[in-house]
C-alpha cells in the first residue's frame, strides 16, 4: 500500500519535484489511517517496508527502508551497495504498525547510463553472501536480460525456489531491475 501510495504520486508530478521525505510520511500517514477505519490494531499488522523509485530524465534514485529488507543497488561506482546492517542476537526490527511511528531511511543516488538494484525480503538477504553480490548482479542481467519480460517473475521464482538454502522461514521475496540508458 505505502509503496503504490508512493509511485502513484512520483508518477504524477516531475521525479525532481517530488519531496520524498515528505510523501513517505503521507504514505505512512495513509497506512495508519486505513487501518484505523478498519478498526485493526496495527499492531496486528507490523510490516517492513522498502521502495526504489527512479528518476530516468534526471539520472537519480530515490531509496527508501524502514526494517531490515535490504537494498542493494550498483551505480556510477560498478560495485554493488548494500543498506544491509548486522542484526543483533534479538532480532527486533524497526516497522511499521507500532506505536511509534517510523521515519524511512531514504538516500538519493545519482547515476549516469546505468542502475541496477534489488529489493529483498530480510528471509532472501539473509542468505546473500556479500562478497558474492556483484557476481549475483551479473549473473541475473546476463541470464535475464535475455528472456522476455513476461516470463522473467515465473523463471527467476523457479530457479530462487530450487536454489535456496534451508536457512531460515522467512519470507522469501525480491525485485531486481537493471536500467541501461
Amino acid at each position: 500500500m505505502i509503496c503504490s501510495l508512493l509511485a502513484e504520486r512520483f508518477n504524477s508530478v516531475a521525479g525532481y519535484l517530488f519531496d520524498i521525505k515528505e510523501e513517505a510520511e503521507k504514505a505512512i500517514e495513509n497506512w495508519y489511517a486505513y487501518f484505523g477505519k478498519l478498526d485493526i490494531p496495527t499492531k496486528d499488522c507490523l510490516t517492513t517496508c522498502s521502495f526504489i523509485l527512479v528518476d530516468l530524465e534526471h539520472n537519480i534514485a530515490k531509496i527508501g527502508s524502514i526494517g531490515d529488507s535490504p537494498i542493494f543497488y550498483r551505480g556510477n561506482t560498478g560495485k554493488v551497495i548494500s543498506t544491509l546492517t548486522d542484526k543483533d542476537f534479538l532480532n527486533e526490527t524497526a516497522c511499521i504498525g507500532t506505536s511509534k511511528i517510523p521515519v524511512f531511511e531514504i538516500k538519493e543516488i545519482p547515476f549516469s547510463d546505468r542502475f541496477d538494484f534489488m529489493l529483498c525480503s530480510d528471509g532472501f538477504g539473509d542468505e546473500i553472501i556479500i562478497d558474492k553480490v556483484d557476481a549475483l548482479f551479473d549473473y541475473f542481467i546476463e541470464k535475464y536480460s535475455k528472456i522476455s519480460a513476461d516470463k522473467r517473475d515465473k523463471l527467476l521464482k523457479q530457479e530462487l525456489v530450487s536454489s535456496m538454502q534451508d536457512k531460515n522461514n522467512d519470507d522469501k521475496s525480491i525485485v531486481f531491475g537493471w536500467i541501461c540508458q
